[in-house]
């Protein structure tokens, strides 16, 4: 997931926590994400989903809204 929001002001704490309560297998990768935070997120590591969360620049594509923050997605081009 993508968000155009000022770097520096995506709350990932309350992104963590709201994570944990909805998922009961969340795993904050430890690697050092300049731009964002990355997760695997599901009911254990083999019933898993790899989320990425970044910052980025203003995008031309279909927003949405989740907990108050405006998302992006990239569109995948044609092979």
């Amino acid at each position: 997931m993508f968000s155009d929001v000022p770097y520096g002001t995506i709350d990932f704490v309350e992104i963590n926590n709201y994570l944990e309560e909805v998922f009961s297998y969340v795993d904050p990768h430890q690697i050092a994400a300049a731009l964002g935070k990355l997760y695997r997120i599901g009911n254990s590591w083999d019933e898993s989903v790899k989320l990425d969360i970044f910052y980025t620049d203003d995008f031309i594509f279909e927003r949405w809204k989740l907990m108050e923050l405006e998302w992006h997605q990239l569109k995948r081009l044609p092979q």
